[in-house]
């Protein structure tokens, strides 16, 4: 499906600091990752030299994701019905599982897509997600 305005079911975006996810990774240690990090998300960020950043990118994509998911209202969406992964050419790649799952599937009658993009720069970490429709 091409996205088009008809098609757009959900948008939503977040910023966080970097320097914000390094103080609580620095003062909550394994008990904050386990907390908001899916168990691959994880061990995807041990890979990487820049987890600090990693796990920045992925707090503000989950944020989006729930915001384009359940605007104004408490879905009952936790941190790890939410999963950014990459895929093999490199494009961030948004997965709802569990309650997520259930809820897209719903707004969508088992018919929708996601777009994600992630950006970071001048300590800031960026993500915009769009939900859609056919």
């Amino acid at each position: 499906m091409t996205p088009d305005m008809t098609g757009v079911i959900g948008i939503g975006t977040d910023l966080v600091e970097i320097a914000r996810i390094e103080k609580s990774i620095a003062q909550f240690g394994d008990k904050f990752i386990d907390r908001i990090y899916t168990e691959a998300e994880q061990k995807t960020a041990a890979l990487r030299g820049d987890q600090t950043r990693y796990y920045a990118m992925r707090f503000a994509a989950k944020e989006a994701a729930w915001k384009a998911l359940s605007p104004n209202t408490d879905s009952g969406i936790g941190w790890h019905d939410l999963e950014i992964s990459t895929d093999d050419d490199g494009r961030p790649r948004l997965s709802f599982l569990g309650k997520a799952a259930d809820v897209f599937k719903k707004m969508t009658n088992g018919r929708g897509s996601t777009t994600i993009s992630l950006s970071d720069d001048g300590g800031m970490a960026i993500a915009f997600v769009v939900l859609l429709a056919s």
